[in-house]
């Protein structure tokens, strides 16, 4: 998926009525001098790792989060990392590297109906750092210890020398960082019924791995021949999913791609898929999952290169997510 579309997935941008679904779940959020990534059900909403590189860790806005979410219990994650790890000046030290005191990232989510915009309250869930330099997690503005917690280093493989897609500014995916992961269950209802919420478990078996990678070329071989028709028909049950969840028509939602203006573009071609470069991400219980670059999991399998409008070289990557519905591998988003 590329980051329009995005964008287009969570944010929810002019959002018109609809009449089988009149609510989104809006996720409003702020970052403050810290590393923070949110997500739903294992599904990355936002982070702000471009602004951590850059020395700033801040970030504000709202996102539509209905399309990752089903009804009964649902988990809100909030993964946090002390910004001078992606100071490269901060490397090598041998100890841990600290939280600025006032660092800080929180979200608040609420269900926003779409006729009369009203917003109804679900969770305040805030990060905070300690008068001891640890993180703590607050729930509607109470310390909250009961909720899951975990303490994480993060590596990213950097080994990546055979087909490489591009050179990987490491300044923005620091190695063995060390991340506090803290995760609240919330219960939802409304929500409409998803197909990715019939499907069954991803168990990482060789046939089901398989099977997935063979989804993935038969992409590959869609967009290297700039068969359009047949890519959008593979990516209807997606569509659907996302006009339910917007409010767009489907025809706009797949528009947006750009892929007309891409496969047209000069020197276009797809990058050759090297299946030792990638790894499968899974999320939300099994039903969803996905197949991401090492170094850089906003890339995937489908990548292509380009020459933009401008006349820049671009590198662009398409990532659906796929269910196992009546034993297929279906796009789901």
């Amino acid at each position: 998926m590329n980051n329009f579309l995005y964008l287009l997935l969570f944010w929810s941008i002019a959002v018109t009525a609809n009449e089988n679904h009149v609510f989104d779940i809006r996720t409003k959020f702020s970052m403050k001098n810290i590393f923070c990534a949110i997500e739903h059900n294992d599904v990355i909403g936002v982070d702000n790792r471009v602004s951590a590189a850059s020395g700033r860790g801040f970030g504000n806005g709202s996102v539509n989060s209905l399309l990752v979410l089903k009804n009964g219990e649902n988990t809100v994650t909030i993964t946090v990392a002390a910004l001078d790890w992606f100071n490269l000046e901060s490397k090598g030290t041998n100890k841990d590297i600290d939280f600025n005191s006032e660092s800080n990232c929180s979200l608040n989510i609420s269900k926003f109906n779409r006729n009369d915009g009203s917003m109804n309250p679900i969770i305040k869930f805030e990060v905070k750092i300690n008068k001891d330099g640890v993180p703590k997690a607050y729930v509607n503005g109470k310390l909250d210890n009961i909720l899951e917690k975990k303490v994480e280093t993060i590596e990213y493989s950097a080994g990546i020398i055979k087909n490489k897609i591009y050179d990987i500014d490491f300044s923005e995916f620091p190695h063995e960082m060390k991340v506090y992961k803290f995760s609240k269950k919330i219960s939802i209802n409304g929500v409409p019924d998803w197909n990715w919420d019939k499907a069954s478990e991803f168990n990482n078996s060789e046939e089901q791995l398989i099977r997935l990678k063979k989804e993935y070329l038969i992409r590959w071989e869609l967009y290297n021949s700039k068969n359009i028709n047949k890519i959008k028909e593979l990516m209807m049950p997606a569509l659907s999913n996302w006009s339910l969840a917007t409010g767009s028509e489907t025809n706009d939602i797949f528009n947006s791609y750009g892929l007309e203006g891409i496969f047209n573009s000069k020197s276009f071609s797809m990058h050759p898929i090297d299946w030792d470069n990638f790894e499968v991400k899974v999320m939300n219980d099994g039903k969803l999952v996905k197949m991401v670059y090492k170094d850089d999991p906003s890339f995937s399998p489908l990548t292509m290169n380009y020459f933009d409008e401008d006349d820049d070289e671009s590198v662009e990557a398409f990532s659906p997510i796929f269910s196992l519905i009546n034993n297929e591998w279906i796009e789901v988003l």
